[in-house]
């Protein structure tokens, strides 16, 4: 995000002259993901009908940046598709993402 903000200041000097003022701020920042390189995995994804590539919805909020409860939000809308391991953990299936095809697939 780049935040430019200008202030102008015109003033009469006691003589009759004009001088301006002016103050400049400049904000930058920018935002970096990095995704640890844990190996990949996989589930079958009932909504899409085949082996797809799954995340945490931690990490779904992450490359989203928006919150995990946003990504529950989203699962109980049926916006994306969420798998339940043997073991308990849900997952999220990469295709269902919105854009997904622009994260490589992840």
């Amino acid at each position: 995000m780049i935040l430019h903000a200008r202030f102008a200041n015109n003033k009469t000097d006691h003589e009759g002259a004009n001088s301006m003022k002016r103050t400049e701020i400049i904000i930058e920042t920018e935002r970096l993901l990095v995704r640890s390189k844990r190996p990949s995995m996989d589930a079958w994804c009932s909504a899409c009908g085949e082996r797809v590539s799954i995340l945490t919805p931690t990490e779904a909020a992450q490359i989203l940046s928006t919150t995990t409860r946003d990504i529950y939000r989203r699962i109980e809308a049926g916006e994306v598709h969420s798998i339940d391991s043997p073991a308990g953990a849900l997952f999220i299936c990469t295709r269902s993402l919105p854009d997904a095809r622009a994260y490589g697939e992840l």
